[in-house]
């Protein structure tokens, strides 16, 4: 709900300056939360952690580059983006020690 927020918040803004800024960071958010919902898939369903450890970096490093471009329009929608981050980070520690300790 949160990452929605902040790109409700992202796309609300009426900035013509930071535009490009703007659509490029809502790309990259797009793309980082559909890995999100593969992650799932296959790390709960498939018990692929391989290639859940890979979606999920991939993850982690779409939806940090979408804060950095949420950053440059609105403070606001980067702090509440950057909870999304921080989510991914957990679930790439929980990956990575369910991958190579299991």
């Amino acid at each position: 709900a949160l990452l929605g927020f902040s790109l409700g918040a992202i796309l609300s803004t009426s900035c013509t300056v930071y535009d490009v800024h703007k659509y490029r960071g809502a790309f990259y958010f797009a793309v980082g939360v559909t890995l999100a919902f593969l992650h799932h898939v296959f790390f709960f369903s498939g018990a692929g952690f391989f290639a859940a450890l890979f979606i999920v970096l991939l993850q982690c490093l779409f939806l940090s580059i979408a804060l950095i471009n949420f950053y440059r329009v609105s403070k606001l929608a980067s702090i509440i983006a950057a909870l999304g981050v921080l989510w991914s980070f957990y679930l790439f520690v929980l990956n990575f020690m369910t991958f190579f300790f299991m």
